[in-house]
């Protein structure tokens, strides 16, 4: 994939983070703290939603938001993997740590925990130099 200007490379790891949160939610039983995160920080999600969309369509023009489908899906289905079998309760433990963490941090320093290589890792799209 092409690399990501600094503010859609945030997206993109935020993005990461969001699915293993969400995930972790119909997994391991944390909707309350989901549906928290994401009450709390809606304002913050929309915006990085947006820059999303905008490293979509700066790099696959008219398949923008089949990639961008296809990217969000890519990265649910990892979050998927790491809960399932033998991985769930570790997965779950992680997540509970991981929801303790955007709770006690500002908005604007969520950024910090998605940018953590467990995250960026999930679709390796490094920042443009």
């Amino acid at each position: 994939m092409a690399c990501a200007l600094k503010s859609e490379k945030q997206a993109l790891d935020m993005r990461a983070l969001q699915s293993e949160l969400m995930v972790s939610a119909l997994s391991c039983g944390e909707r309350d703290n989901y549906n928290q995160f994401v009450k709390e920080h809606k304002d913050y999600l929309i915006k990085n939603s947006t820059l999303l969309k905008s490293y979509f369509q700066r790099n696959y023009h008219s398949s923008a938001e089949f990639q961008m489908n296809k990217f969000i899906t890519e990265l649910a289905n990892a979050s998927s993997r790491k809960s399932l079998g033998r991985y769930q309760e570790g997965f779950c433990e992680s997540a509970k740590e991981i929801f303790h963490q955007v709770q006690s941090v500002k908005v604007n320093k969520i950024s910090d925990i998605a940018s953590k290589e467990e995250f960026s890792s999930m679709h390796n799209i490094v920042e443009c130099n």
